[in-house]
């Protein structure tokens, strides 16, 4: 429990995916969360966007921790999430935050997770219901910028930043996360010496970490790309599907769509505690299979 705990721990608080909550979370790992002075969160995520999840209502995640009674095990409340399955959100926030289990607080807007002002939902009367019950957890957002849908030149939420990463350290800070609390990579998978900082450092000069952006920008705008896009169903090329499970940031089932797009395929083969970067996370894997498919060219 404790090497399990600590592979997801992230700042003040271990956010644990709830695909891993059952049946390997229980009462020890929380105890053992909280002798190091930290907590862990559990979030309901709607099965629209993550199919799959173990949790998608609040009370759910809520009877987990009651059964527990763990002091260190709280629930994450993402309103967003809890709109699409569930809706009611004011009286769902004057049912569990008065009871102390709801240990953070996230926003975004519905039904497309852009900021919290674009949207079905008044946040302005929802933040009065918080601050009404008297909430003593964390608050963040967390949502994709509606304002990304702009012409090149415009000052999009890439652009404002990149301009906010204002040193080296900033930036590879930023970076870095993407290889430990984002859930892109397995667990640990980049916990040895220097490896994140190896990763990070191409991302300290303003002008990489820019560049870097532009294949996300090409993706909201058809005006940022430099030609048309080729994203639709090849049923020409034989491609050889690898997946990292471990990556919580894709779709669960990405594998099975992968080979959706890509009819004439080898696999999809999943590769045991791998991520999103499977050429670091699963070298082996990657180039044995690589030689084996390609066999017929080397």
């Amino acid at each position: 429990s404790k090497q399990y705990a600590a592979e997801y721990w992230s700042g003040d608080t271990w956010s644990v995916p709830n695909s891993v909550t059952q049946p390997r979370l229980r009462g020890d790992d929380a105890r053992e969360a909280a002798r190091a002075g930290r907590g862990i969160l559990i979030e309901p995520i709607n099965p629209r966007d993550m199919p799959g999840f173990l949790l998608n209502r609040q009370d759910e995640a809520h009877a987990i921790v009651q059964e527990l009674g763990e002091p260190g095990l709280q629930v994450q409340m993402d309103l967003y999430h809890c709109q699409i399955v569930e809706g009611d959100l004011a009286m769902k926030l004057r049912q569990y935050l008065p009871t102390g289990r709801v240990g953070h607080l996230q926003i975004a807007g519905v039904p497309e997770r852009h900021e919290p002002d674009v949207g079905e939902l008044n946040y302005a009367y929802l933040f009065d219901v918080i601050d009404a019950v008297s909430a003593d957890c964390g608050q963040d957002c967390a949502f994709c910028s509606a304002r990304d849908l702009r012409p090149p030149g415009s000052d999009t939420t890439m652009a404002r930043l990149a301009a906010e990463l204002r040193t080296p350290e900033e930036r590879r800070r930023y970076i870095a996360t993407f290889y430990t609390s984002r859930f892109w990579a397995h667990p640990g998978a980049f916990a040895g010496p220097g490896e994140v900082d190896f990763h990070t450092e191409p991302f300290a000069d303003a002008d990489h970490l820019r560049a870097s952006f532009g294949g996300y920008e090409s993706t909201f705008s058809e005006a940022a790309r430099s030609e048309p896009a080729g994203l639709t169903r090849n049923d020409r090329t034989r491609t050889l599907i690898l997946f990292g499970p471990s990556d919580h940031v894709l779709y669960p089932a990405f594998d099975r769509m992968a080979a959706v797009v890509f009819p004439n395929h080898v696999g999809p083969f999943l590769l045991r505690d791998c991520g999103h970067f499977v050429p670091w996370e699963a070298p082996h894997a990657l180039v044995s299979g690589t030689v084996a498919f390609c066999g017929d060219l080397l």
